[in-house]
């Protein structure tokens, strides 16, 4: 993906000090972290979707159905060129 170990490490250590996520060692495997939502994460994370998915509405509303399946059309291509 292009992003460094340290890059990672220095975004989780950031996320950790917010209070968004708490880490925890794979069990399985030592070298591995297990970042998981703490509630007020997963509540920040929550609000800004929802706030994000109204905006997204508003904006299709004014759409007619030809525009729509065009959108959907295009966003199929996105996410099957990000399959490969």
């Amino acid at each position: 993906m292009g992003i460094t170990r340290a890059t990672v490490s220095r975004l989780m250590t950031a996320l950790e000090r917010e209070g968004f996520v708490k880490s925890y060692a794979d069990l399985n495997d030592r070298l591995q972290l297990i970042a998981r939502l703490i509630p007020w994460g997963d509540a920040v994370v929550r609000k800004v979707f929802e706030a994000n998915l109204s905006r997204f509405r508003a904006v299709c509303a004014s759409f007619s159905s030809a525009e729509l399946a065009s959108l959907m059309a295009l966003l199929d291509r996105f996410r099957e060129g990000f399959a490969r």
